[in-house]
């Protein structure tokens, strides 16, 4: 309908009629043709945008219905949610796409370079665990130790006389611990 009406009126005519600023992209008969029926119904009923579509055309069409069964099912039409199913897509029903960039045509240098970044990350995790863990048996244990002193009626009147900042310290780690 709307190329029909090109032959008659000028794109931003029909574009403001229709309240848009541009229906250029809904004219890439390209990107249309390699699309499924059903994408295509949701492209022009606007539930998905020209990126979605563009996510969508890297896998074959089959999988295109699928991907939108799944949208509509979660009625998530957002393009991350269809990059992600796009990209957990395995290779049979990936689309050839002659030459165009796809994500998963990089090359060995890149893949290394993330799985490098990704194992250092890890190592970064593992470290800083490890030293909450450690923060954490410290806390515990200094809270046994202030607690135990605290409850020594000698030890805690000592402590008052002779050393009250860290009689102050111990009952506010014990405060603090117990909520």
């Amino acid at each position: 309908m709307i190329r029909k009406s090109l032959e008659e009126l000028d794109e931003k005519t029909i574009a403001a009629t229709f309240g848009m600023t541009s229906i250029g992209h809904r004219l890439n008969t390209n990107l249309i043709r390699g699309l499924d029926p059903s994408v295509q119904k949701a492209f022009e009923a606007s539930k998905i945008n020209l990126q979605c579509a563009k996510e969508l055309a890297l896998v074959k069409q089959d999988r295109q219905a699928e991907i939108i069964r799944l949208m509509e099912s979660c009625n998530d039409y957002s393009v991350t949610f269809a990059r992600g199913l796009v990209l957990k897509t395995p290779a049979a029903k990936r689309a050839k796409l002659n030459g165009k960039k796809s994500p998963w045509a990089r090359s060995e240098d890149t893949k290394s370079d993330l799985l490098k970044k990704l194992q250092e990350a890890q190592q970064q995790q593992d470290f800083y665990t490890g030293l909450y863990r450690q923060y954490s048996t410290n806390l515990l244990k200094l809270v046994i130790y202030a607690r135990s002193l605290l409850n020594n009626p000698r030890v805690s009147k000592y402590m008052q006389e002779n050393h009250p900042d860290v009689h102050r310290a111990f009952t506010q780690v014990v405060q603090d611990t117990e909520g």
